[in-house]
């Protein structure tokens, strides 16, 4: 009795899974229905044929994840990394600022503090019409202090304001606690005053050339502020 040869298995699929296909389609009305089928089978045979053989046929997935990485970026991908190297950008200057801002905020309140200092050892004695001048420069002070530290709240930073970060950050010289002549009190207060000035300049141009107008509009007012009061304490001295 003789045996038919076995059948491969892209045979299989002829002529009736064609037929099914070409009905499906046919019933779907789309066009071309008998290339489509003509295709599809084609692929099902070759994928087949791959199987019988062992050979390794690419997933959908890693035909997918291939055509990813070859593809060039969209605009809007290409948008969105704009954007995201903009903020980044202005994140950095806006964190300089807040850094700079935190420096002079500091000098503030710590001349502030050495004004009320100077207050109250004033207030008898040889100097007691020079009282009323350090009160009012250490309000002023705390003025400015308090700009500034809102204007860091709102670059988003934190407003360094505790005598812990103010002893941290302040430029100025340590305040003496001993007992001298009033004179001593007007050079204690100018010599801090021309340090806040001093440092102003470099600071402003910063905030400047970052094109942070709001903050550097700030400092150039405590500048004003310090070149004011420095006029005050050098009238006091004739």
């Amino acid at each position: 009795m003789s045996h038919l040869a076995p059948k491969s298995s892209s045979d299989t699929i002829q002529p009736t899974q064609q037929g099914l296909i070409e009905s499906e389609l046919s019933r779907a009305g789309l066009p071309q229905a008998n290339d489509v089928a003509q295709r599809l089978e084609s692929d099902m045979a070759h994928e087949l044929a791959g199987l019988d053989t062992g050979q390794a046929y690419p997933s959908p997935d890693d035909t997918v994840e291939a055509h990813a990485q070859t593809r060039e970026p969209s605009a809007d991908q290409a948008f969105d990394a704009h954007v995201r190297s903009k903020q980044c950008r202005q994140a950095m200057r806006d964190a300089r600022a807040v850094e700079t801002l935190n420096q002079s905020l500091a000098d503030c309140m710590d001349l502030q503090l050495q004004c009320q200092q100077a207050h109250w050892n004033t207030m008898s004695g040889d100097g007691p019409w020079l009282s009323s001048l350090f009160e009012e420069i250490g309000r002023a002070m705390g003025g400015h202090a308090q700009r500034l530290a809102e204007r860091i709240a709102a670059l988003g930073g934190v407003a360094g304001g505790t005598l812990v970060a103010i002893s941290q950050r302040s430029g100025l010289n340590e305040y003496p606690l001993s007992q001298g002549p009033w004179q001593n009190d007007v050079t204690r207060v100018a010599s801090a005053l021309m340090i806040i000035r001093d440092a102003l300049g470099d600071d402003t141009e910063l905030l400047v050339q970052i094109d942070d107008a709001d903050s550097a509009d700030r400092l150039g007012a405590l500048g004003r502020a310090a070149e004011h009061y420095l006029g005050n304490l050098s009238a006091s001295r004739a």
